[in-house]
């Protein structure tokens, strides 16, 4: 693979590259129209057969992707990781420049590589469990060929080496990090519901250290998903799993019952309440792993924090759609407020 040349992306250049890749004549393949979302971090593009993700010129504490090479870099990663959970989709990186008459070129990978583009085939998206959730026709079936599919791809790569009691104190920490966040008066939630959740996560962790740590010197964590969510699993006779967590390989390391508490968590808040349950059943019978009493709850009460924060922040970045966010973040929080009782009654 060449290598790209360092270059800093103007706004002026990413927008007109955004505008060229919205265009359906910038394809290799033919194409009746193209639909644009932006994330977070990309802009993806989606033809009549493909996805195209753009990633941004970011610069956060965690990540910069200022420079074509980090973001080809990322590229890269994105798919190599992603392999792990699919087949036939992720189909590699491409190379992007801008021509005349506002078009985008799509090529093979050349040192003088404008831009990077992860190219994958497109996915009925009717598919996803969100979409299965929403329309009421997802089954306990249906959750044993994603959770077979997960599994692999654990297995695909070995088993991460994490300091026992340094993954109990993450675990700690961020709980506290989190709870400081939502307490913001900005953000205007009830500090004494998300102190509870804290103060019942620190309860069990302080009760359960050695129990916790214990499963780290079990060698139970993977480098998984990271960011495991109904929309990223397709179901059906092929199951995918799309989407994972790429840029920060700390955030991949962690035990199975948190990725799936996470997929839980998500689930019941679109309605599936009867989920969690169901992929803990599948873990432990196709694994043969007992988590400890209460453990299942730690976790989605961790996750149930930090998706609440997640979601509060957008109060920021859009405060007239404030209301929205609001709620979303309560009901994670009531959600985990539930799990972290849970999981401090078996302390």
């Amino acid at each position: 693979m060449p290598t790209a040349k360092p270059m800093r992306q103007t706004k002026q250049h990413t927008d007109e590259l955004v505008a060229a890749l919205s265009r359906p004549g910038s394809y290799p393949e033919r194409t009746g129209s193209v639909g644009v979302r932006e994330t977070h971090m990309s802009w993806v593009f989606l033809t009549d057969s493909h996805a195209y993700k753009l990633k941004k010129p970011l610069h956060y504490s965690y990540l910069d992707f200022r420079s074509a090479d980090a973001r080809r870099l990322n590229c890269e990663r994105e798919v190599r990781l992603n392999r792990r959970f699919t087949t036939g989709v992720y189909q590699g990186v491409a190379a992007v420049r801008l021509a005349t008459a506002g078009r985008a070129v799509i090529g093979p990978p050349t040192p003088s590589a404008a831009d990077w583009l992860v190219v994958m085939r497109r996915l009925d998206e009717r598919e996803t469990l969100e979409a299965r959730l929403a329309d009421g026709t997802v089954t306990a079936d249906d959750l044993a060929g994603p959770m077979a599919l997960l599994l692999r791809g654990y297995d695909c790569r070995p088993r991460p080496s994490i300091p026992a009691f340094e993954y109990v104190n993450r675990l700690w920490r961020s709980a506290g990090g989190d709870a400081s966040e939502l307490c913001r008066p900005l953000f205007g939630l009830d500090a004494r519901v998300v102190e509870a959740i804290r103060r019942d996560i620190h309860h069990y962790l302080a009760r359960n250290a050695d129990v916790v740590a214990g499963r780290v010197r079990r060698k139970c964590l993977v480098e998984g998903h990271g960011d495991l969510r109904p929309e990223h699993v397709y179901l059906g006779e092929t199951p995918r799993i799309v989407d994972c967590l790429e840029f920060d390989r700390r955030l991949r390391l962690l035990d199975p019952v948190d990725e799936l508490s996470c997929l839980g968590l998500h689930s019941e808040r679109l309605g599936g309440a009867w989920v969690p349950g169901t992929l803990l059943e599948h873990y432990v019978d196709q694994t043969g792993d007992q988590p400890p009493a209460g453990l299942a709850a730690l976790y989605t009460a961790c996750r149930g924090l930090l998706w609440a924060k997640l979601a509060i922040w957008h109060l920021e970045r859009s405060p007239t759609d404030g209301r929205r966010w609001q709620e979303k973040a309560e009901h994670y929080l009531s959600i985990a407020a539930r799990e972290a009782r849970a999981a401090a009654a078996t302390a």
